[in-house]
């Protein structure tokens, strides 16, 4: 995982925090149940790829650095 995935992975789960409110907090066991709708590849495989060349295309990716 390079900072681009990071970047893709931390916007897909912020996206999905309405699901999980002050009375319906994210525990480690509803981690365990929660499915994230990530890209794939044809073969069925996470598409690593595509999440870093699409951070990358946003406004700005270019200037994300590795700290």
């Amino acid at each position: 995982m390079n900072q681009y995935v990071a970047m893709f992975l931390i916007t897909v789960i912020k996206a999905n925090q309405y699901r999980f409110g002050y009375g319906r907090k994210w525990t480690l066991e509803k981690m365990k149940d929660t499915i994230i709708k990530l890209p794939s590849a044809e073969d069925g495989k996470t598409d690593f790829d595509y999440m870093e060349k699409y951070i990358k295309a946003l406004p700005y990716g270019d200037r994300i650095e590795r700290s």
